[in-house]
């Protein structure tokens, strides 16, 4: 069976506060989630003695959120590209409760207002879901509701991948 790294790295000009070009605990977070994300989408099993390296060097961050969302989509979307094997491409979408309300993509700022996060990766098209990411205090019901509303943000996300892979087909 093959196997799938995932390395992460944010630009040190990528947030507010300049960072530092080491790796910390930021990246392997976000990298942990993305790996999650695709292993169940590439078919590693297809691939013996085989590595395939996702890098993701993220150049402008609004939040953990929204990097580990869009990274996940470039990643399935250059995998798919790339003519990797896959059961389907990977979406995602990430989703904050400001008050009684859901905000989708939210930014740095509207993260730090909202009682919880919740980030969805999954496959649409076979209806599965790969990973989910949840932080600060959600009540089930708003969690769900998170949960519902990213799904339907993946499936219109999915489509467009979808259309951008037909676009880009070289014979």
């Amino acid at each position: 069976m093959g196997r799938l790294n995932v390395e992460v790295k944010f630009a040190p000009f990528s947030c507010t506060k300049r960072r530092a070009p080491l790796r910390d605990a930021e990246d392997r977070t976000v990298g942990m989630a993305i790996h999650q994300a695709l292993a169940a989408s590439v078919r590693l099993d297809l691939l013996p003695k085989s590595t395939i390296d996702v890098f993701v060097h993220v150049i402008e961050c609004d939040g953990l959120a929204a990097c580990a969302a869009s990274g996940a989509v470039a990643a399935s979307t250059a995998l798919a590209d790339a003519g990797v094997e896959m059961l389907g491409v990977v979406t995602s979408c990430a989703a904050s409760m400001i008050g009684s309300e859901i905000w989708l993509d939210p930014t740095e700022a509207e993260a730090s207002a909202s009682s919880g996060i919740v980030v969805l990766f999954c496959m649409p098209a076979l209806g599965k879901i790969t990973n989910i990411w949840q932080t600060g205090r959600l009540k089930v019901e708003d969690a769900l509701a998170c949960m519902e509303a990213c799904q339907e943000k993946c499936t219109e996300i999915h489509s467009v991948v979808a259309q951008a892979l037909v676009e880009n087909v070289r014979p």
